[in-house]
């Protein structure tokens, strides 16, 4: 069984550092939750995954070790990591419109899903490809004047939709409306499943 204590010290052997509160700095968890974590033998897998994101870190070097099976399940290079009893695949998620892909603890049927990076924003973004076409209100990965963005789209029930930038607290809204004629001009390569948030 995978350890918190033994992820710990991997990354604090990574990181050189001795203190859990400069462990718990850097994977951006507060001191008290990780006291109630180690108490419960509970790891932050949210947290690791940013940290291995951001700091380009294979997730292999902290999550394998010797008490871990790893599984080559298929020819994709999707691996199975079982923790205890529960199992985290590894799958390699690919970059939309590069051949680069990303390994994460992600399940990934069919290869549906695709991944989409916002440098300016710090994100990346989880797209489910399967989803192509507009359903309801939601965020989507869109190809509009030769640019991809990440849009919010919402059909105002009134010949327009409304197109809506992603943004966080600190970055304002950019909107912008199109005609229901017109939507066609708007190609939509998938929804937004989940966000990663690097910062």
């Amino acid at each position: 069984m995978l350890d918190l204590n033994d992820v710990i010290k991997k990354i604090k052997k990574i990181e050189n550092i001795k203190s859990d509160k400069d462990f718990a700095d850097i994977i951006n968890i507060k001191p008290d939750a990780l006291v109630q974590r180690k108490n419960r033998n509970s790891i932050p897998h949210d947290n690791i995954i940013k940290y291995c994101l951001k700091n380009k870190i294979s997730l292999d070097m902290i999550y394998e070790n010797n008490d871990i099976k790893i599984d080559n399940t298929t020819q994709d290079d999707n691996v199975e990591i079982t923790l205890s009893d529960n199992k985290f695949p590894l799958s390699r998620i690919q970059i939309i419109d590069k051949d680069d892909f990303l390994k994460l603890p992600i399940h990934n049927p069919n290869k549906k899903l695709k991944a989409h990076i916002d440098y300016s924003g710090n994100n990346i973004f989880i797209i489910d490809t399967m989803v192509n076409k507009y359903e309801d209100e939601g965020l989507y990965l869109i190809k509009y004047q030769e640019r991809t963005y990440v849009k919010n789209i919402v059909d105002t029930f009134s010949g327009t939709f409304q197109i809506n930038s992603y943004s966080t607290k600190n970055i304002p809204v950019t909107s912008f409306e199109i005609s229901t004629d017109k939507i066609s001009e708007i190609i939509i390569l998938g929804t937004v499943s989940n966000i990663i948030s690097l910062k």
